[in-house]
């Protein structure tokens, strides 16, 4: 249970009808009553709720995870905002927070080959994609300014040939790091096969 009621024990004078008093005894209980909440961050006493706004299935809502003052973070310093732990580290990554501008992309490692990769969002498809860290001549892959998190846009035909003539001593071009990991093929996802139908 999230709440309880709360009940208060009274004492009530009655008069009896032989002329007597008595004492009545018992109880006033009144709505209920919210339970304090635990912060997720340290498990103190929460005041506060997390305002991070979620996306998917519960877009509109707001993530609500209790916290209390010692544990909140406050975006930019704003005093109407609030962040849970596990959405302060969110926040500290994101692209429009504005300490991370001019940063350029996060470096991360492939799990399988432990090649310095970077997570880019594929222009085509909008999927995440990881893409060597390392521009080389046969890149196939520009990348462009987007602080933390680059668009990948994959060139091929004249425009391809374009941009390796433009600088061919100073490459630009990436390659996908599904076309250069060895263990590649254990990450593709399999493609979903149509289920068969059944005539009566």
């Amino acid at each position: 249970r999230t709440d309880a009621v709360k009940c208060t024990p009274i004492e009530v004078p009655v008069e009896l009808p032989d002329g007597s008093t008595a004492v009545a005894r018992g109880f006033v209980c009144g709505p209920p009553r919210p339970r304090a909440r635990k912060c997720c961050g340290c498990g103190g006493r929460a005041t506060l709720s997390c305002d991070w706004k979620l996306r998917g299935q519960q877009a509109g809502k707001t993530c609500d995870r209790a916290i209390c003052a010692a544990c909140t973070e406050r975006p930019g310093g704003d005093p109407e905002k609030d962040l849970c732990p596990a959405h302060a580290e969110s926040w500290a990554k994101h692209p429009k927070n504005p300490e991370n501008a001019g940063k350029g992309p996060r470096a991360s490692t492939c799990a399988s080959c432990s090649a310095r990769i970077i997570w880019c969002r594929s222009a085509s498809s909008g999927k995440h994609m990881p893409v060597d860290i390392e521009p080389t001549a046969e890149g196939t892959i520009v990348l462009d300014a987007t602080p933390m998190q680059p668009i990948a846009t994959v060139l091929s035909g004249a425009e391809l040939a374009t941009a390796r003539a433009a600088r061919p001593e100073n490459p630009r071009l990436r390659t996908s790091h599904f076309a250069t990991c060895p263990d590649a093929a254990r990450h593709r996802r399999k493609p979903k096969t149509p289920k068969e139908t059944q005539t009566p």
